[in-house]
């Protein structure tokens, strides 16, 4: 990873991602993520794009090095397995080099491989881990233009903290070895009005349950914030390995003239264990209190299709709407369209607007030939600035759509009077994204399935 990153710290464990990496969450077992499973999806497509999938899951701890094998390797066969539904005739994964490596300690097995097809590759390596500290299995997926995707998974493992130690935070106070309290919050910089999210992660690292418990967040007590959501939750029983995470909204209402560094306050959790009651207190966790943002234009694009299933060599019709929901005029705003490689364009897919006034609305339309069958995903981007010739970016939903296989030959009138796209070129074939939106959702179903079979 070269140039500015950017931490991603929560559900008790943290890793580095290039800034402008888009990074989505979603759950694995449940409907939302949580400290104890979920799934982080990472698209890179600046310079060196790429793409990242990592996964977590609570899992009983291996009974020796043989079992840990095997749910290591279990959980990188299953990765690979489910490329092979995604590739064309054409095209084949070849299982290259595999090795070990470790993570905070922890063996990682780890294994390389390659999308060949007469377009070019594409490559892969997918490792795994079992952290003991918080018996969750984690497993890294980086898929790469180069060769060199190893060196980018290795990039990435020395950046993450898969648990967390006790000696790092010297304001915890301990109530014994059986509890382990840790706050989160999803930002370190607020700005008046903006929303914060507090995390707080309680796990029973006793040998014992622990009872009757009892777990506060106090942020709403600072002066000008207010809170969105309970800042309470009582639990009836933590077994020992189990854990469970908290979660708060608070808006920051008043901020100061001048930018301030804040602690908000560690939350306190009340306990009984071995017919004790206890009682601890999290780390305060450090951000910085902006004043409110000044005024400023904001582009909110949005991406339909008029149809999410066509077969091949018909017309899809796509709509983009721009709306500037911000204070400020809009000024030379670019909005680009990503088309898929080799399908056909009838008008354009990119577009420049002067001005969008605020509140304002525009929207434009274009015909796509779909000229390859399968599974597509892509998005549209736009580029704008301000009177202060400050810049912006954004980007619209994903939207995805299905190709299906004609069974006669391409008619000649869908390529009659049309130009097609000039478009960089895949190195697979294939659209880069197509590929890894795909990969993303067959990776959660197919993992969670192989997790949960244990």
């Amino acid at each position: 990873m070269q140039g500015q990153t950017s931490t991603y710290s929560k559900h008790d464990f943290s890793f580095e991602y290039p800034t402008n990496t888009e990074i989505y969450e979603n759950g694995l077992l449940g409907d939302l993520p949580d400290v104890n499973s979920g799934v982080i999806t990472g698209l890179y497509t600046s310079e060196d794009s790429h793409s990242i999938i990592i996964s977590w899951i609570v899992s009983d701890p291996p009974a020796d090095n043989n079992a840990q094998d095997d749910l290591l390797t279990g959980g990188i066969k299953t990765g690979l397995g489910l490329l092979n539904p995604l590739l064309e005739n054409a095209d084949s994964l070849v299982e290259k080099d595999s090795g070990e490596a470790s993570v905070e300690g922890h063996k990682l097995l780890y294994r390389e491989y390659e999308i060949v097809s007469a377009g070019g590759a594409l490559y892969g390596v997918i490792g795994s881990w079992y952290c003991n500290e918080t018996r969750r299995l984690f497993t890294l997926n980086v898929i790469y233009g180069k060769e060199s995707a190893v060196l980018l998974l290795e990039q990435y493992l020395n950046t993450f903290v898969c648990h967390s130690k006790k000696e790092l935070f010297e304001y915890v106070y301990w109530g014994g070895d059986e509890i382990y309290v840790r706050k989160y919050s999803s930002q370190t910089e607020i700005y008046e009005g903006d929303r914060i999210n507090v995390s707080i992660i309680l796990r029973n690292t006793g040998t014992l349950e622990i009872s009757d418990i009892n777990i506060a967040n106090h942020d709403q007590d600072l002066n000008g914030f207010y809170a969105q959501s309970p800042t309470t939750m009582e639990l009836s029983v933590l077994e020992p390995g189990q854990a469970k995470e908290f979660e708060c909204h608070l808006v920051a209402s008043q901020g100061p003239k001048s930018p301030v560094n804040l602690a908000l306050k560690p939350a306190t959790v009340e306990y009984t264990y071995a017919g004790e009651r206890m009682f601890v207190y999290s780390n305060p966790v450090a951000i910085i209190l902006n004043p409110p943002k000044p005024p400023e234009p904001r582009v909110v694009i949005t991406k339909r299709l008029s149809n999410a299933s066509v077969g091949q060599y018909e017309n899809l019709k796509v709509t983009i709407t721009a709306e500037n929901k911000g204070q400020k005029y809009a000024l030379d705003v670019n909005i680009s369209d990503h088309v898929p490689q080799g399908f056909v364009v009838t008008g354009n897919a990119s577009v420049f607007y002067p001005q969008i006034k605020p509140g304002g609305f525009v929207y434009y339309e274009y015909m796509i030939n779909a000229s390859m069958a399968g599974d597509f995903i892509s998005n549209a981007k736009v580029s704008y600035k301000d009177s202060s010739d400050s810049t912006y970016d954004g980007a619209s939903n994903y939207v995805s759509f299905t190709v299906k296989p004609a069974k006669t030959q391409k008619p000649e009138s869908a390529i009659l009077g049309v130009e097609t796209q000039n478009l960089e070129k895949s190195v697979s074939g294939k659209e880069p994204l197509v590929v890894v939106g795909i990969i993303i959702v067959f990776f959660v179903l197919m993992l969670a399935f192989y997790l949960v079979k244990r």
